[in-house]
């Protein structure tokens, strides 16, 4: 290999780097959903033995978490969300799965 060719190559590796974190990122806003979960933080709050005022507005949630606390099919929530933003819905119900996503918002808000 000629030193322009590793040159280029080099080049080429570095920037396919560079953007590698751009597609994870729009890859995970599309595979999260923002959840409400204000209309059920007093239930979470005593399940998961907090104060309801530490409890979160919003959460992101995986899909499946996601459309179970809202009572929606998932293909809704990922087809709502176009343009690799995270689609939403409110909860209407909570969940293991769902309170342990808020509490461990809850603690890392300490």
């Amino acid at each position: 290999m000629t030193k322009a060719n590793l040159a280029l190559a080099t080049l080429a590796s570095a920037i396919a780097l560079c953007y590698a974190p751009l597609a994870s990122a729009q890859q995970s806003n599309m595979n999260t959903i923002s959840v409400d979960v204000s209309g059920v933080a007093s239930a979470v709050a005593k399940k998961i033995n907090v104060d309801a005022s530490k409890i979160p507005t919003t959460v992101q949630a995986p899909v499946e978490v996601a459309a179970s606390a809202c009572g929606v099919e998932a293909s809704t929530l990922t087809q709502q969300g176009g343009s690799g933003t995270p689609g939403t819905c409110q909860a209407k119900t909570s969940s293991a799965a769902l309170e342990q996503l808020i509490q461990k918002q809850v603690q890392a808000a300490k």
